[in-house]
């Protein structure tokens, strides 16, 4: 059988288009010192890269170099079936990465899935870092809704499945954009300009923010979509659920801002990076 893969879907203004243009981004992006990488999960924006890719591109580089990368992303409801890619492979301008097979296929026996047919930027802007960081690795492309059964179902089978690659072979990356704020996304209760700027960076964001340092993932689910402050609060907490089932006790915030700091606006959008170690 010919093996699929999964063509780009997003336009060039979400990420470069050629690879020259994505290595010389992410060369340029590379001079953060970075102690030996060593996180098991992280926590990542997914917007344009002019606006969150360089946070995002420092938050990864500080994942393990392991085998296998679950990228989970999001936009989904609480009710959603279980969202997976089902292509062997995917391109990216800096090269194609393989899909792996066996995780996939141990997932889709244990869950009900549907494929990801979308053009999903909560996953696709992610894939050209991943791959010139590692180009060795392989991925399983996920979505998941902010639903607390199956994120703890599929953080507890992925780190089971880690048991099965032999051990400390598999990251995973919770990909989500924290409050959408302003007349765009209809979301205005604190006003407009600079003092709705502050109540997202000083409290939405803020308590968001809070439950992702403190490794809960219920509480990711719970005030992500009732305080509007993550776009894919399920995602987020699979990260957080499986950097706990790994044994990970230790949070750090990479980095946190808003596009509002790049390019103010009435209608603007909270980033951040965390990532989650062993001490």
């Amino acid at each position: 059988m010919a093996e699929t893969i999964r063509r780009r879907k997003l336009s060039t203004g979400w990420y470069p288009e050629t690879e020259e243009a994505i290595e010389q981004v992410l060369h340029d992006w590379c001079c953060r010192d970075i102690e030996k990488p060593r996180s098991r999960a992280v926590v990542v924006p997914h917007a344009g890269w002019s606006f969150s890719g360089r946070l995002a591109f420092d938050t990864l580089s500080t994942l393990e170099r392991s085998r296998t990368v679950v990228v989970v992303g999001g936009h989904l409801s609480a009710n959603s079936p279980l969202v997976m890619a089902s292509e062997d492979a995917y391109e990216t301008p800096v090269g194609i990465v393989e899909t792996d097979h066996r995780l996939r296929d141990y997932i889709m026996q244990n869950f009900d899935t549907v494929p990801d047919e979308d053009a999903e930027n909560s996953v696709e802007v992610i894939m050209p870092m991943l791959s010139y960081l590692n180009p060795e690795l392989r991925i399983v492309w996920l979505r998941v809704g902010p639903n607390s059964e199956l994120v703890h179902r599929l953080a507890n089978a992925l780190a089971e499945a880690e048991l099965q690659h032999d051990g400390n072979d598999i990251t995973v990356v919770g990909s989500t954009d924290l409050t959408h704020y302003g007349p765009a996304f209809g979301f205005t209760n604190h006003g407009l300009g600079d003092d709705a700027h502050a109540w997202v960076r000083e409290s939405n964001d803020a308590t968001m923010l809070e439950k992702l340092a403190q490794l809960d993932a219920d509480g990711v689910i719970e005030c992500g979509p009732r305080d509007r402050s993550a776009c894919s609060a399920g995602a987020a907490a699979v990260a957080v659920a499986y950097a706990c089932a790994v044994g990970c006790d230790d949070a750090e915030l990479v980095g946190y801002h808003t596009s509002y700091d790049c390019r103010p606006a009435d209608s603007f959008v909270g980033y951040a990076g965390i990532t989650y170690r062993r001490r």
